[in-house]
């Protein structure tokens, strides 16, 4: 991460935010090309992931068809802050081609910036998309709260993050997970007392 993030400040600084992004915020490929300025909250430190970038075409839903809202975390901060030196008040869109529009398709991303990078770095090939897998497994092995983790990623359940990173939780979270998710029988016929006054 950090050497890809290094490569790009080098030769292609407009973009280093973008990978930024990708790496310390879990967000997908297409709802980066569609951020605007106006997501940002920089005072509460929070990214509004309201659209995405599909088939060439702003969607104004994300993925799920609901708007999520990620942290910012601390290592994405200086990048966001040293980023508007070249789009904002230019464009309302965060990241644009040197035409000033949005990327329209990833393959232009990933042809011109990602993929010389790799090779540069003699880094095997990896899609672009695996940059969301590359924060998944960064946050897990720093031990962070896998249910943190999990809203980054706008997953809607436990699950699914077991599913795909199971072998790369310990045991003890995985097991305090199990035993959050599972409702005693005993608990299922229990009177909600608020609701009873």
């Amino acid at each position: 991460m950090e050497i890809v993030l290094d490569w790009m400040d080098k030769h292609h600084p407009h973009m280093t935010a973008f990978f930024a992004v990708a790496f310390y915020s879990g967000m997908r490929t297409g709802e980066i090309m569609a951020m605007k300025w106006s997501d940002i909250d920089f005072r509460r430190n929070k990214i509004h992931v309201r659209r995405t970038m599909t088939k060439g075409q702003i969607k104004e839903s994300t993925k799920t068809a609901e708007s999520h809202t990620r942290d910012i975390e601390t290592s994405l901060d200086p990048y966001l802050a040293r980023h508007r030196q070249h789009t904002f008040m230019k464009s309302d869109w965060m990241f644009t081609s040197y035409l000033g529009e949005p990327f329209h398709q990833i393959q232009n991303v990933s042809k011109t910036y990602y993929e010389p990078c790799l090779k540069a770095l003699g880094i095997k090939y990896r899609n672009i998309y695996q940059t969301r897998h590359s924060f998944a497994c960064l946050f897990i092995e720093a031990d962070a709260q896998l249910n943190w983790i999990k809203n980054m990623l706008g997953h809607s359940t436990l699950q699914m993050l077991l599913k795909t990173y199971g072998n790369r939780i310990n045991k003890d979270s995985v097991e305090r997970v199990s035993i959050l998710n599972s409702t005693p029988k005993s608990a299922k016929n229990v009177p909600n007392e608020k609701a009873n006054g």
